[in-house]
């Protein structure tokens, strides 16, 4: 092995772990970025040079890493209340389709995140102004066969009242068992978590 190709495989050492330093440092700094997914730098073997030893042995000799790709994990990410009623989110796989114009590229694009608003014309778009596509329903209930953009009405819809409530959250495992069974009725003093819901009446009152 030549003393160029020793620098060389040194070279790339260093080329390779400057971009896997990227990659996390690209993650770190993206750690509040609404929807974003983190990124993981695979690397592989460079083309290995083979070497003639004594007595006739042949060895292959590395020639340094060479980064093979840079995937994107999309693994569920942590679900918050914002308050602001077109904010979306997406729970298990999927992404949002947003359409229109995007760095000079016109089309439809896909994201996972619902920062959503309603730009003046009334329509749903994200903060690059793109439009949400969806599946819109008339007046009368009916679903629109093809998505389109979406735009909100002005009138207002009718008031459902909460049938359904699903919580997701996580119990402490070493919390005491306490003695007394749970009691509907003084729920403070016999349990030992505790966590609100948001319900509606059929009358849209919040409770």
């Amino acid at each position: 092995m030549s003393l160029v190709s020793s620098l060389y495989t040194g070279q790339t050492g260093l080329e390779q772990s400057s971009t896997d330093l990227s990659v996390i440092g690209d993650n770190i700094a993206n750690s509040n970025t609404v929807g974003f997914k983190s990124s993981r730098a695979d690397f592989s073997n460079a083309m290995a040079q083979q070497m003639l030893g004594a007595g006739g042995a042949v060895s292959q000799v590395g020639l340094g890493a060479s980064l093979l790709s840079v995937q994107k994990i999309l693994t569920q990410g942590a679900l918050n209340n914002t308050g602001v009623a077109t904010d979306l989110a997406m729970d298990g796989t999927g992404f949002f389709v947003v359409k229109g114009n995007h760095n000079g590229r016109e089309g439809q694009f896909y994201t996972r995140a619902g920062q959503f608003s309603m730009d003046k014309s009334g329509y749903l778009v994200n903060q690059g102004g793109l439009k949400v596509q969806g599946y819109s329903a008339d007046p009368t209930g009916a679903i629109s066969p093809s998505p389109g953009d979406l735009k909100l009405g002005d009138s207002a819809s009718p008031a459902f009242m909460t049938s359904t409530i699903t919580v997701k959250a996580n119990i402490d495992a070493g919390a005491a068992v306490l003695a007394a069974p749970w009691d509907p009725l003084n729920p403070g003093d016999t349990s030992n978590f505790a966590t609100s819901v948001t319900v509606y009446d059929s009358l849209g009152k919040q409770h």
